[in-house]
């Protein structure tokens, strides 16, 4: 062959390879796996108290002919079931669009908890099966947010279609003081229209000044269905950074209950400290739940626990 003609079969392969990779994407691959070792005093409780979890997840990102960013990621868990899938598109100074199918962080998730804790939330570290005092948000099967940055000021909405409605709430999320946060959020979920719809508040303030986060929330829900749960509850904690890698934190959420049979407040309060180096992470807690459910008669629940995780 000629060699003018290997030169340019050989300049046209190389101009296909590269526009070919100019849209190539990124992948990347993470991973973590924990164990946890959790008891309380109610024997109601059954089955074994040590569990492990684990997660892979797998992303993918790639930048378009205008600038913006488009992303997907896959978590794989234990079994091989796939979820929190996630589709991004991030336009920069426009906002980012969030597709999911269970994992849904803007609207009022986004704010709907800023009490520091060194383990889990401290309504998470009750014996009982329900986070009273607590706001929720929209169902996050098929959702669809929307998160916009003007300065110190972030909001953020989402949506999603939920039986017999639709599910919405926003966000507003303020930082322009210095170590303050101050948040505010409100939903409808609307799983049954008309008088079902529950409607939820939610505002707070969080401080941090050097190793020192203080916070507190006001939550309320109003439930629109004939049980009528109405549920206002207060959210408060404080947090302290021992050194680089050792913190604790103590937390407390109240519940007035607007249900006639629910006469007394609940108080959920706990006690949390973790020990991070490097990759692995050790955290243990331990909650108290006093008039569970909102009565007074009931007894006195404590909840402890301990996770190991390692991150890869």
């Amino acid at each position: 062959m000629d060699s003018k003609l290997k030169k340019v079969g050989l300049t046209a392969l190389a101009g296909s390879l590269a526009a070919t990779t100019g849209y190539a994407a990124d992948m990347s691959v993470s991973g973590s796996w924990s164990v946890s070792y959790d008891t309380n005093d109610t024997s109601t409780v059954t089955g074994n108290p040590l569990t492990l979890g684990d997660s892979i997840t797998f992303s993918a990102s790639g930048e378009t002919d205008q600038g913006w960013t488009v992303g997907m990621s896959y978590e794989l868990d234990y079994g091989g079931d796939l979820d929190d899938l996630k589709a991004t598109l991030d336009m920069g100074d426009s906002g980012k669009l969030t597709f999911g199918e269970s994992a849904g962080g803007s609207g009022i998730r986004a704010v709907k908890n800023i009490i520091p804790a060194a383990d889990t939330a401290v309504y998470s570290m009750s014996a009982t099966t329900t986070a009273y005092g607590i706001v929720g948000g929209t169902g996050q099967t098929g959702y669809i947010g929307y998160d916009l940055t003007m300065g110190d000021l972030t909001m953020s909405f989402d949506t999603s279609k939920a039986t017999g409605g639709t599910d919405r709430s926003a966000s507003l999320s303020y930082t322009g003081i210095d170590g303050l946060q101050v948040v505010a959020g409100a939903g409808e979920v609307n799983t049954g229209e008309g008088s079902s719809q529950d409607d939820t508040t939610t505002y707070g303030l969080k401080y941090t000044m050097g190793s020192i986060t203080v916070a507190a929330q006001s939550n309320e829900v109003d439930d629109g269905s004939s049980t009528n749960d109405d549920q206002d509850g207060v959210h408060v904690g404080v947090s302290f950074a021992l050194n680089d890698n050792v913190s604790v934190s103590y937390a407390q959420v109240k519940t007035e209950f607007g249900h006639s049979s629910r006469t007394d407040d609940e108080k959920v309060s706990g006690l949390g400290v973790s020990y991070t180096a490097g990759s692995m992470s050790v955290k243990a807690y331990a909650g108290k739940t006093e008039n569970d459910n909102g009565s007074s008669t009931a007894v006195d629940l404590e909840e402890k626990g301990v996770t190991v995780s390692f991150s890869f």
